[in-house]
């Protein structure tokens, strides 16, 4: 069984040289993935019920100016990969908040450490 998964608005012939073995993630089945396609792997609970540890979000590049309330963004804070929702945008800084926590995260992510869209999460984990 093949289960091949890539982004629309590519041309199977640009499409068939871009593509990234995912065939571990889907549990032996063959699988591939444009190579736009930034795989992260969930690690911790602030997402949850949405996602859990070892969940694999799949992100892709999308302009920040295109971002909206409730979009999933993954962005680098102190070397590490974080994805959160937007609750609030202000000028060229959007506020995240994971859906499991009490509180917004204290800072604002920026054009510079953000670094893509959630369009898409493989339920690998624990839930």
């Amino acid at each position: 069984m093949w289960i091949i998964i890539f982004l629309l608005c590519i041309t199977p012939a640009v499409a068939s040289q871009s593509l990234v073995n995912y065939t571990s993630y889907f549990h032996g089945h063959r699988a591939y993935l444009d190579n736009r396609i930034q795989p992260v792997v969930v690690s911790g609970t602030s997402m949850a019920p949405a996602f859990q540890t070892g969940d694999l979000l799949l992100a892709i590049p999308f302009p920040a100016e295109n971002l909206r309330v409730g979009d999933i963004i993954v962005w680098e804070s102190q070397g590490q990969l974080v994805a959160h929702r937007i609750y609030e945008i202000s000028g060229a800084s959007m506020w995240t908040k994971g859906d499991n926590m009490p509180a917004p995260d204290q800072t604002p992510v920026t054009k510079e450490s953000y670094r893509g869209l959630v369009i898409g999460v493989l339920f690998t984990g624990e839930g």
